[in-house]
């Protein structure tokens, strides 16, 4: 009698730690009924599976947290370069400059420095004065359009809105000239060709 009675307490004492971490209440109730005290210190010695649960449910939430948080950041990424980019084409287009597909004044097509180099006296005494600032006139069909800047007519250049064939005039030009033959617009065609 004093047997059945010890197994009821040891089953019942097993059955609520079990169900307390998880486990079969059932099962772990006959398993302290018939093994006693050695089957509560086995359930008490397991492990608690409702804290595995709780700790892997948070694990989860937190992931789930964590990568939504990186998808904002991305679309926010995203959203400021796109922002910079039409901010820096705007700045481009009122400078008349194209720095996407311009390569840093300072460095080589290899991305390395290259060193500034004088032109010699002979060669420059019998080259045109650089146009910088020239007025450029370029001949459309409804008239002429102009003046442009030389860093205008290479972007329209590289854009293709203008070609080779495209007639241009400036102040101290005899007559007009295509741009193919014009010097200061040799590399800007071939730049436009190699992105075609």
């Amino acid at each position: 009698m004093i047997h059945l009675v010890l197994g009821l307490i040891f089953g019942t004492l097993a059955a609520l730690v079990a169900g307390g971490k998880g486990r079969s209440a059932v099962g772990w109730f006959f398993g302290g009924f018939f093994l006693g005290l050695i089957g509560l210190i086995i359930v008490l010695c397991l492990s608690n599976l409702k804290a595995q649960r709780e700790k892997e449910l948070a694990v989860a939430r937190e992931q789930r947290r964590l990568r939504e948080q990186l998808k904002q950041e991305r679309i926010k990424n995203t959203s400021f370069q796109q922002h910079v980019h039409h901010r820096l084409d705007r700045h481009d287009s009122a400078l008349g400059l194209d720095t996407r597909s311009t390569p840093a004044l300072n460095e080589g097509e290899d991305g390395q420095p290259r060193r500034l180099e004088q032109p010699s006296p002979a060669a420059s005494a019998g080259a045109p004065p650089p146009s910088v600032g020239a007025a450029w006139h370029v001949a459309h069909r409804d008239g002429e359009r102009g003046p442009f800047t030389r860093s205008e007519i290479i972007m329209q250049l590289r854009r293709g809105s203008l070609n080779g064939r495209t007639m241009l005039w400036r102040p101290g030009m005899e007559q007009w000239q295509p741009a193919q033959e014009i010097s200061e617009f040799v590399e800007a065609l071939a730049d436009a060709e190699g992105l075609a």
